[in-house]
């Protein structure tokens, strides 16, 4: 998703009913989702939401990742979201054996279901009980499990940007036990023949594993420090050859994938600035509105605002009906719904009523934004101020009509001779 600074939700991959929604105004304002958009603004710190249910959606548990857009001024424009659902790493929590496996939040509220989903954010869990009243990264002790069964617990921190989750496996405490007791004697058994086998095999294998292990090791260190041109060399037909192979296959992908990228952006910022200054140009001559299916004014130019009267915070979120001087009829407005509905543009000569009350009158078209399903997504509409030419329209057609009602009144005759064309032009009272 893209969201400006004022929070609207500008453009969304899956085209969902959020599309357009203000996110400090609309029904979205009180989530997760919103608290962690409006951070991102403030400090340009990237940001995860943590878990939350969401609307649009029908409530299904997500996540976001959120991060500041920069212009080459480094100023902050707005934020990329990354909407991700949770449904996946549930399912592969779902173990089949006796583990149980689930995340709490700081709050110490679930984060994944452990019987259904009605649990996340809504069962507490008492996690002092893990390691005598204190949980470290890894930790462990006996406790009454989640399941309500004596269990043997193991916590590990999940570090993500702004949220901590704690991820807490659990056994059985007999199940579990009953499975040491049985590797001990298994693994007193293989350390013996292991040690002696690795002796015998130490002395014969130990360069030959270590020279290509260094080697990778060597690459893989200057590859993380930028030499992205290294490539891993060793030779042989064994395991650590095939990795070094999948590795360099590997650096081969992402070069490719980066340089990709870099010509994407060159021209992803090649049409922005285009159309910057194709939009520059068109504010500065005419009146520029972008309204939803509904009608609700989603974008409002510099010019929109001064001829309207109202700040672009009183517009965002109207109807244009705010601006209804009630001189055209009904049957006027339909027509023209009727048209952009159907995708076709609009143009008439509208009067609309300014904040002050005062009248004006501009030359607008209507261009509907249509959807892949063929339907309207948005509409644009672009005006021209004509007040001037109407008002002197409107002077005219009043002096015609004062002349006429002298020329009545006093019962004078005119007529009119064209010289050039040797043509005379008279009324019936002259005749």
């Amino acid at each position: 998703m893209l969201i400006d600074t004022q929070g609207n939700l500008l453009y969304s991959v899956t085209r969902e009913s959020d599309l357009g929604e203000n996110l400090f105004l609309g029904q979205l304002n009180k989530t997760r989702f919103a608290k962690t958009v409006r951070q991102v603004l403030q400090d340009g710190e990237s940001r995860f939401s943590d878990l939350l249910f969401y609307p649009p959606l029908y409530n299904p548990p997500v996540g976001f990742l959120v991060g500041a857009m920069r212009d080459h001024s480094e100023n902050i424009t707005g934020v990329i979201a990354i909407r991700i659902s949770m449904q996946r790493i549930f399912d592969a929590m779902k173990l089949e054996n006796q583990m149980h496996l689930y995340l709490v939040g700081e709050d110490q509220l679930l984060r994944s279901p452990v019987n259904d989903e009605r649990e996340i954010l809504n069962r507490k869990l008492d996690l002092s009980i893990l390691h005598e009243g204190h949980i470290d990264d890894h930790g462990h002790h006996a406790y009454n499990g989640i399941k309500g069964s004596r269990a043997i617990g193991f916590t590990s921190l999940i570090e993500l940007p702004g949220v901590n989750w704690m991820l807490v496996s659990e056994m059985d405490h007999d199940t579990a036990l009953e499975t040491i007791h049985w590797l001990q004697h298994l693994m007193i058994v293989l350390v013996v023949i292991t040690a002696l086998i690795s002796i015998v095999l130490a002395v014969f294998k130990a360069r030959s594993i270590t020279r290509p292990i260094e080697s990778l090791l060597d690459t893989t260190i200057k590859v993380g420090q930028g030499q992205l041109q290294k490539r891993a060399s060793v030779s042989g037909n064994n395991e650590i050859t095939s990795l070094a192979e999948t590795f360099n296959h590997m650096l081969d992908q992402r070069q490719q994938y980066e340089d990709e990228l870099s010509l994407r952006e060159q021209q992803l910022s090649e049409v922005l600035h285009d159309l910057k200054q194709q939009k520059f140009a068109l504010d500065q001559h005419a009146i520029v509105a972008i309204t939803d299916v509904k009608g609700n004014i989603t974008y409002a130019n510099k010019m929109f605002c001064e001829i309207s009267g109202y700040a672009e915070n009183e517009l965002l979120g109207q109807n244009h009906r705010i601006l209804n001087s009630g001189h055209h009829s009904e049957a006027f407005w339909r027509d023209m719904y009727k048209t952009v509905a159907a995708g076709g543009v609009w143009h008439a000569e509208v009067c609309n009523r300014a904040k002050q009350g005062n009248l004006y009158w501009v030359s607008t078209t209507i261009v509907p934004f249509m959807g892949e399903d063929g339907k309207p997504e948005s509409y644009v509409a672009i005006r021209t101020d004509i007040s001037d030419r109407v008002n002197a329209d409107t002077i005219l057609e009043e002096s015609r009509s004062k002349l006429e009602m002298v020329i009545d009144a006093t019962a004078v005759g005119v007529w009119n001779w064209q010289v050039v064309k040797d043509v005379v032009m008279l009324d019936q009272r002259w005749a």
